[in-house]
C-alpha cells in the first residue's frame, strides 16, 4: 500500500533558504577568502590585538561559508529580509 506524503506549500517566509543562488556563491567565495587571509595572517608573529582580530576574521569567514552553503542567514530572518527573487517565486530560488 502506498501512502501519500503531504508537503505543505513553502513560502519565502517559512522556507529553509533565504538567499538566492548568486548570493550563496558570493558568500562562499568571500568566506573562503577571509578564512585563507586570516590563516595566513595568523602565521605571522604579532601582538595580542592582531591575533584576536585575525581570529575574528577566520571566524567571520567560517560563518559566511556556512550560511552560503546552507542558504540560510539567521540575521535575515531576524530583520525580516526576504530577497525579491524569493518573494516572487523566481526560478532562481534554491
Amino acid at each position: 500500500m502506498t501512502t501519500a506524503v503531504h508537503h505543505p506549500p513553502t513560502t519565502a517566509t517559512d522556507s529553509r533558504h533565504n538567499q538566492t543562488r548568486g548570493e550563496r556563491t558570493v558568500r562562499v567565495a568571500l568566506g573562503l577568502a577571509a578564512v585563507v587571509a586570516g590563516a595566513l595572517l595568523l602565521a605571522v608573529p604579532g601582538g595580542v590585538l592582531a591575533y584576536r582580530l585575525e581570529s575574528l576574521l577566520v571566524l567571520a569567514g567560517l560563518v559566511t561559508v556556512v550560511t552560503g552553503l546552507t542558504g540560510y542567514c539567521p540575521f535575515y530572518r531576524l530583520v525580516g529580509h526576504v530577497p525579491a527573487a524569493l518573494r516572487a517565486g523566481d526560478p532562481e530560488r534554491p
